[in-house]
C-alpha cells in the first residue's frame, strides 16, 4: 500500500515529466471542427499512444473514418477493480494570439 509521504514524493518526482508532457500537448492545435488540422489530430493521437506505451500500456488506434480514437489499458489481474478514465484530446480554438 502506498503512504502519503510516497505519494508525495512520486508527484515531486514526476512533476517535470508531466508538466513537458503538457507543454507538447498545449502546442499541438487538435481543433477537431476545423478539418484543415486533420494533421493535428493525428499529432495528438500518436503523442498519446506514445505517452501510454512509454507507460507500459497495452494501446489501440482505432481509424475510424474521421479522427483516429486512441485507447490503452493495464491488465494487472483480475483481482483488481476496473477503473476507466476517458478524455478528449481535441481543443478549442484560441481567440487570444497568445495562445
Amino acid at each position: 500500500m502506498v503512504n502519503e509521504r510516497q505519494l508525495r514524493i512520486f508527484v515531486k518526482e514526476s512533476r517535470p515529466r508531466f508538466e513537458d508532457l503538457l507543454g507538447q500537448m498545449v502546442e499541438v492545435p487538435s481543433i477537431s471542427m476545423d478539418s484543415s488540422r486533420a494533421g493535428d489530430m493525428r499529432r495528438m493521437a500518436d503523442l498519446a499512444k506514445q505517452y501510454l506505451v512509454g507507460m507500459n500500456a497495452k494501446v489501440h488506434v482505432v481509424e475510424t473514418g474521421g479522427y483516429p480514437i486512441v485507447s490503452g489499458g493495464w491488465m494487472v489481474g483480475p483481482e483488481y477493480p476496473t477503473v476507466t478514465i476517458y478524455n478528449h484530446l481535441d481543443v478549442q480554438p484560441a481567440q487570444e494570439p497568445e495562445w
